[in-house]
């Protein structure tokens, strides 16, 4: 019961309790009930140990009108202004503990990329120049290095195939910062590596690539030189003399390295940061040029425009949702909803005090998300709340997050400037 004197001389509302865990359903009370409005989320947590008869309580979050309540109800009211004599529904469920740090890998320079698209190995690309396999189920062994390039691997994406897969071999696409693209055929298990074709089209470094399951052979990239290139593995270059024999051309063809050219190229005025294949013909781009654009990959046409007061300096999308999240150079981290006819910010949210250089969305729970950031952080989000629910700081400048959600963990991984692919685990309530 509420002390009574709580309740004196203090403004109250009506709040009625309800949740969508089972093992909840119905324990607390079916009418609505008067309460101080004063109470924030900690007090309502421990009005709801009280309602449930827990030992040991448990932390609970709460939830008016699907946003967290991170002030007192009044507060929360007046900001909204939602006239507390109406009632409220709120809604609880389990809060997330802090995420655990459970392993560091050190490498030799800056870690750019993180990828985890391959179960059962995570894969990063380096300053050193190098991309590194590792086996997520034997993290002591070492890595798998892969070289190749001459500077720079800024960033990873799975190469998707119309063919069945070789279950022993991974195949990946690399961009980097010597302006090319590289395919890659790895076998882990053999420690075996080799680079099944060049991509030669970009100007300048590039930055991103990104690939979807529903667009086999192809991927697309973007970079400094403000071009979009869309690749399909089929489009070989034909080095070859024509005017050479049967034979000479096949010697030569068998003795070159393989080349791949664009399949299309997409205009932007300024650096492109992030792509994203988003669907099965469109894809996201993020630039420099303040904005962010849906492309048509058949017809290669910008059908949407989101523009922003600042460079885009990372994105992520959720497929489930239709949600874009951008990392902004003013800090702020701003999300969008693609289906919606509105070209404009859905949720703003002031992020850390440094640019955001990587975002994930959670593979199965859209409301998550985890932010990598200039100010050393690394911060888990829950889009319902203003603030992150925790941070996780590191040693220097955040480059690259990414989860892996295999074998029913939640893990997420970050690298940058501090040299440390570092691995944080999550309680398996955030898939609730």
């Amino acid at each position: 019961k509420l002390k009574s004197e709580e309740m004196e001389n203090t403004e109250q509302c009506e709040v009625l309790f309800k949740t969508n865990l089972s093992e909840y359903q119905g324990k607390t009370p079916e009418n609505s009930f008067r309460i101080p409005a004063s109470f924030g989320r900690y007090a309502l947590s421990g009005l709801v140990n009280q309602l449930l008869e827990l030992d040991p309580p448990k932390p609970f979050d709460i939830l008016i009108n699907n946003e967290f309540l991170r002030t007192s109800i009044k507060e929360f009211c007046d900001q909204r202004q939602i006239p507390l004599e109406e009632g409220l529904d709120v809604e609880y469920l389990e809060a997330l503990t802090a995420p655990e740090p459970k392993e560091e890998f050190i490498h030799d320079d800056w870690i750019s990329v993180i990828s985890s698209v391959f179960e059962g190995f995570y894969i990063t690309g380096s300053y050193d120049r190098c991309i590194r396999i590792f086996n997520s189920a034997d993290m002591e062994s070492p890595p798998l290095i892969c070289t190749g390039h001459n500077s720079a691997v800024k960033g990873i994406t799975r190469v998707y195939t119309a063919a069945t897969p070789d279950p022993e071999q991974i195949s990946i696409v690399s961009a980097s910062a010597d302006q090319t693209l590289k395919v890659w055929d790895i076998s882990p298990s053999k420690k075996k590596f080799s680079v099944r074709m060049d991509c030669i089209g970009h100007d300048a470094s590039v930055e991103c690539v990104s690939s979807n399951a529903s667009a086999p052979d192809l991927f697309c990239s973007g970079g400094w030189d403000g071009k979009v290139i869309i690749w399909d593995i089929d489009d070989i270059v034909d080095n070859t003399d024509a005017n050479a024999d049967a034979t000479s051309k096949k010697r030569r063809r068998n003795a070159a390295k393989t080349e791949l050219k664009p399949r299309a190229t997409l205009p932007h005025t300024q650096c492109v940061s992030s792509v994203i294949w988003a669907t099965r013909r469109n894809i996201l781009t993020g630039c420099w040029d303040h904005s962010i654009r849906t492309w048509d990959v058949e017809t290669g046409k910008n059908t949407s425009t989101y523009s922003t007061n600042t460079p885009i300096q990372s994105l992520a999308f959720s497929a489930e949702r239709g949600l874009v999240a951008s990392g902004q150079s003013d800090n702020s981290l701003k999300t969008w909803d693609t289906r919606g006819a509105e070209k404009t910010v859905w949720k703003n949210f002031t992020a850390s005090k440094g640019w955001i250089s990587s975002i994930a969305f959670h593979p199965s729970n859209p409301n998550l998300l985890i932010t990598g950031s200039y100010d050393k952080n690394v911060s888990l989000w829950d889009l319902r709340s203003s603030i992150p629910l925790y941070t996780m700081p590191t040693l220097d400048r955040v480059l690259a997050v990414e989860w892996d959600v295999a074998d029913g963990k939640d893990l997420i991984l970050s690298g940058g400037v501090d040299r440390k692919l570092s691995v944080f685990e999550l309680p398996s309530s955030s898939k609730k």
